[in-house]
């Protein structure tokens, strides 16, 4: 089953994930407390991420879709 989210979603759920935003312009770039060094690159869609990009974000940001659900 898929998930619909689009690039701003997804950003206010990886917020309530303790993420923080690092920068924003045609991407947003975010980074967790727990591992500074790492980014996290999402783009500013309205519209719903592709499924390559959203698994991207996912792994980048090393949580999973249920952990997603929940910061949603």
């Amino acid at each position: 089953m898929g998930l619909e989210i689009s690039g701003l979603e997804m950003v206010r759920a990886l917020e309530r994930l303790g993420f923080v935003v690092v920068r924003r312009e045609r991407h947003t770039v975010m980074s967790h407390p727990d591992r500074p060094q790492e980014r996290v690159i999402v783009p500013n869609h309205r519209t719903p991420l592709a499924p390559g990009t959203l698994g991207s974000i996912l792994k980048q940001a090393r949580i999973t879709r249920e952990v997603l659900r929940r910061g949603m």
